[in-house]
């Protein structure tokens, strides 16, 4: 089987960290050739670091999101008649940590499956995902998709990407490249499959979370990668146990990861909590409490643990009948100067009662969650 990877690089900063050398080394067990994509600037040291697995590596202006840089790809950067080398193409991006089980059983695995093109993961449609209420289609997620000969040698495959316009927001990228691209081939006959549901169906767990549980997807039905925006606050009881799995039970580097996390972090990056962010404001005061007492609430108060803070208590909008000593209605709670209170809430909840939480509370004594 022989196959061509293509790869998309974007760093806001034009860093090659050390994760993606990972991903890049893992590649060279099931690809024959790699083109690498650069979207926008990269440091002339960390581009010499992408030579080191390919000579073909290419540079554009950061339009487009991946599916521009696909596009640039298929259209400029590959000659139509090296496509016939292939028995496969793998489209892949920077967003995920990993490999942490071997690519090779992945792909055998699915050399096996009737369809035309497959993902680690797709999304099962039905829901409203974007604000304006539009229903989501189930489809393939694009961080990793890989195409069959009999899809990409047909004519409509070059004409997909021919007629692609440039998406101009993450909206729109999601929208009319990775959404639209499983249904234009859909529509025309061609099959897709996701790893991840195989893997439940053959082992005979279609009871498991694939959208929400990162522990459950990584140490039970061995997911091969974490998407790097998974690393959110609010989901720091499970990131810390599929961490611990990873250093224990696998040989993938967790060190890459904590250094990209690390390195977002200080970049402002990471949202809606920003890790780093959280720990200097906490040091700014003697008493930290935590607006909330729900999931939200019990995530931030085991990072801010883990980091030697201990929380002073809780505040609530209202308070629960039962006696505790550490929850506060906040119209009752008396603000000192030396109390920082960190806004634990999603985004509904916050909603509700912002308005009351700003005329409680000093603004120079709140940090918020930033929500899109």
């Amino acid at each position: 089987m022989k196959r061509c990877g293509i790869f998309v690089f974007f760093d806001k900063q034009g860093l090659v960290g050390d994760y993606i050398i990972t991903l890049l080394k893992s590649l060279e067990d099931v690809i024959n050739k790699l083109i690498i994509v650069i979207n926008g600037e990269i440091q002339i040291d960390e581009r010499m670091k992408l030579y080191e697995y390919t000579e073909s590596v290419y540079q554009r202006d950061n339009v487009g999101f991946d599916g521009g840089a696909y596009k640039d790809a298929f259209l400029h950067f590959l000659d139509n008649e090296e496509l016939t080398k292939w028995d496969e193409i793998l489209l892949l991006n920077d967003t995920f940590y990993g490999p942490f089980f071997p690519w090779k059983d992945i792909f055998t695995l699915m050399c096996e499956r009737a369809c035309d093109f497959w993902g680690l993961s797709g999304h099962p449609g039905g829901v409203e995902e974007f604000l304006d209420g539009e229903i989501v289609s189930a489809h393939i997620q694009s961080y990793f998709i890989v195409i069959k000969r009999r899809m990409f040698l047909n004519p409509a495959f070059y004409k997909f990407w021919a007629e692609l316009e440039y998406p101009e927001s993450y909206k729109d990228a999601v929208r009319n490249f990775e959404i639209y691209f499983s249904e234009y081939f859909t529509k025309l006959g061609f099959q897709y499959d996701s790893w991840i549901e195989v893997q439940k169906e053959r082992l005979n767990k279609s009871d498991f979370q694939t959208t929400y549980n990162i522990e459950t997807q990584i140490t039970k039905l061995h997911f091969p990668v974490l998407k790097r925006k998974k690393y959110m606050l609010q989901y720091y009881l499970q990131l810390k146990k599929t961490f611990q799995y990873i250093d224990i039970s696998t040989l993938y580097p967790l060190e890459n990861i904590l250094a990209d996390i690390y390195q977002r972090s200080i970049n402002g990056e990471i949202r809606p909590y920003n890790p780093e962010q959280i720990i200097k404001f906490c040091d700014k005061y003697s008493e930290i409490y935590l607006f909330g007492k729900g999931e939200y609430a019990e995530n931030i108060e085991q990072y801010l643990s883990d980091n030697g803070i201990v929380i002073a208590g809780n505040i609530v909008s209202k308070k629960e009948r039962e006696i505790n000593q550490r929850l506060f209605e906040i119209e009752e709670f008396e603000v000192k100067p030396w109390n920082g209170i960190i806004v634990a809430l999603n985004q509904k909840h916050l909603m509700e009662v912002e308005e009351k939480i700003r005329k409680n509370i000093p603004f120079k004594q709140l940090i918020f969650p930033i929500y899109d």
